[in-house]
C-alpha cells in the first residue's frame, strides 16, 4: 500500500490526476502541520489485493504532479508492507 499526503487544495485536479493512473484510491481527510503551520490535509491511500503489483515510479510520478498542482515544497510518500484482498 502507498500513502501520499498533501494538502487539501485543489482537491478536482488532484482526483482528476489520480483517476488518469489508477483504477481505485481512498481519500481521508486530515488536519496536519508542516513547519510549524497547520493545514487542512489530504491522505491518498492506494492499495490492491495482494499479488497486485502497484508500480512505485507511477506513484512516484503522482506525487510529483499533485506537489506541482499544489505548489507544494514537497508531498510526503509513505510504502507501508501490508496484504490485502476483495472479498
Amino acid at each position: 500500500m502507498y500513502r501520499i499526503l498533501t494538502k487539501d487544495i485543489n482537491r478536482t485536479t488532484v482526483t482528476t490526476i489520480l483517476d488518469k493512473y489508477l483504477d481505485g484510491y481512498t481519500l481521508v481527510k486530515a488536519r496536519g502541520v508542516w513547519k510549524g503551520k497547520a493545514e487542512d490535509s489530504l491522505i491518498i491511500e492506494i492499495d490492491f489485493p495482494t499479488k497486485t503489483v502497484i508500480d512505485c515510479d507511477i506513484v512516484h510520478r503522482i506525487a510529483n504532479l499533485i506537489r506541482e498542482v499544489n505548489k507544494q515544497e514537497c508531498v510526503l510518500v509513505q510504502k507501508i508492507e501490508c496484504e490485502s484482498s476483495l472479498i
